[in-house]
């Protein structure tokens, strides 16, 4: 929770200031006020202060002294500004010692939880403040071109900001770049030092190779992608593309670092910088597709709308027959077709295509595995969740077909495993029994334990340590198992193959299917 000290010397507007915004509803507390910048400072002695909202003339010490004493102390502190004078040379004098952002007065709601926002999404990331080395007008401007490419700026504060920041946007022709950097694993983390300073050598690099060559306005989003907003009048479209594709040479040739950069479609003003913006973030998930190191064009990508794709064949029974048998090679030659497939189609196909054909071979991996009672979690280390988050967040086909084929041979070795496995008699019997009389429903580890004359508890643990399942389990993974035959290669009624296959109900039929299978029986039966 940030702590928050309104500074104002009249009282109403330090009370309406505090119930203009449920301030806890975004991790802000109001633990002290002011009536001056010498009461702020006693209070900064006996509180702990993160953020200071503060107007600028006050009696005994006004706002500008306030910080300059806050700075002298070399406190961390998030200033805001109230001002009742629409003067920017005055409000130049608080953004240079390092105010966050002003606000005029009367204050509007909007506008500061605009400013709120922004503050404490800078204060979560501290990626693009490190960058900007703490300059009070860098931090305003960075805000300022972050709510402008989200279209979460008003056009009266926009022509305020824009005029105070010297923001050239107010042309006929502009268009939006994103130069997404593709940093070593762990170092996209906002809070790795390493990540920041590599993110800041990188936005040099930006800046340097392209800035002094086009006008533009070059900045980092909130994802820490390094924007180009360019003004095309007068300024030509393919001399741009080539001062992207040198910064890309020289991130790689300086830092050794892959990129994608996407570019916007051109438009007429600045009330649309934020679409360009966002068909620029569009384009940039086709880096799966493209692969890195290349210029991707929105123009480009909106035609593969107007052509349907070829359908791709995922070889699903091929790639469960290769686990069935343990033939790890031609596992792997048949994945590479699939993606092969894919990378032949180019553009053609969209990256949810792609993650879904991935999604839908290591399905086919995991059914498979529970055929086999394997428990997927235990041999790739992580839950199924997981691995679709992977394939949800991968940038590289290369990538998905090695985590395809990685989890692929995993299950093979486990199949192996199993299959070298010797159980004891008691268990080899309980095993035969049941693949001879899972149609009975009144099968269980009780009747077992009565016919073997042994106790109940006794047994089931056996059998659990032997294989790695309950009795329950196990009985429920053979009775599934013939269901899914059933409903494959026959037209019997769902009703009638839980009869066949010892279920009391249709109900909990469904339920372990589901349990079992990921996809209902009805599913599996379109399929």
């Amino acid at each position: 929770m940030q702590k928050v000290m309104i500074v104002d010397d009249e009282l109403r507007i330090r009370q309406g200031l505090a119930k203009l915004i449920e301030w806890e509803e975004y991790g802000l507390e109001i633990v002290c006020e002011a009536a001056n910048g010498k009461d702020a400072l006693r209070q900064l002695e006996e509180n702990e202060i993160n953020v200071i909202v503060t107007d600028i003339k006050m009696p005994v010490m006004d706002g500008i002294e306030l910080i300059k004493e806050i700075n002298k102390r070399a406190l961390d502190v998030r200033i805001i500004v109230l001002s009742g004078f629409d003067d920017f040379s005055f409000v130049k004098n608080a953004m240079k010692l390092g105010a966050e952002n002003y606000l005029l007065k009367p204050v509007n709601k909007e506008e500061l939880l605009g400013t709120i926002k922004d503050m404490l999404e800078d204060i979560k990331s501290k990626r693009i403040s490190d960058i900007q080395n703490r300059a009070g007008l860098t931090y305003l401007r960075n805000n300022t071109l972050n709510r402008i490419v989200k279209n979460e700026i008003k056009p009266n504060e926009l022509r305020d900001k824009s005029e105070l920041l010297e923001l050239n946007i107010w042309t006929s022709s502009m268009q939006v770049a994103i130069f997404q950097p593709y940093l070593p694993n762990g170092k996209e983390n906002e809070s790795h030092e390493e990540g920041q300073d590599l993110l800041s050598a990188i936005f040099s690099i930006c800046e340097e190779s392209v800035k002094p060559y086009a006008d533009c306005i070059t900045f980092i989003d909130s994802n820490g992608r390094i924007v180009y907003i360019f003004n095309l009048a007068g300024e030509k479209l393919e001399r741009n593309k080539s001062l992207l594709l040198n910064c890309q040479q020289k991130v790689i040739a300086g830092l050794g670092i892959h990129s994608a950069v996407a570019l916007g479609s051109i438009v007429e003003s600045q009330k649309h910088i934020h679409l360009s913006y966002q068909q620029a973030v569009q384009s940039l998930d086709y880096k799966i597709v493209y692969g890195p190191d290349r210029i991707i064009l929105y123009s480009e990508i909106r035609k593969r709308f107007e052509h349907k794709h070829e359908e791709v064949n995922i070889y699903e029974e091929w790639i469960q027959n290769c686990i069935s048998a343990s033939k790890a090679e031609e596992l792997t030659a048949c994945i590479d077709n699939v993606f092969r497939d894919i990378k032949d189609q180019g553009t053609g196909i969209s990256p949810e295509q792609v993650r879904n054909i991935t999604m839908k071979i290591i399905l086919a991996i995991f059914h498979k595995a529970r055929e086999f009672f394997i428990n997927t979690e235990k041999i790739i280390d992580y839950n199924e969740y997981m691995v679709f988050w992977s394939i949800s967040k991968a940038d590289d086909i290369d990538e998905l077909r090695k985590l395809s084929i990685d989890i692929g041979i995993k299950v093979i070795n486990a199949v192996q495993q199993q299959q070298s496995k010797r159980y004891s008699k008691t268990v080899e019997y309980i095993i035969n029994y049941i693949q001879n009389n899972y149609s009975q429903q009144d099968i269980c580890l009780k009747t077992m334990a009565n016919q073997m004359d042994v106790s109940a508890v006794h047994l089931g643990r056996i059998f659990k340590n032997e294989t790695g399942m309950f009795f329950s389990d196990y009985l429920n993974q053979i009775r599934i198992q013939e269901a899914k035959r059933m409903l494959v290669e026959t037209n019997i009624k769902i009703r009638d193959i839980t009869e066949k296959v010892g279920f009391v109900n249709t109900s909990y039929f469904f339920t372990v299917f589901k349990k079992v299978m990921g996809v209902t029986p009805g599913e599996i039966r379109q399929v």
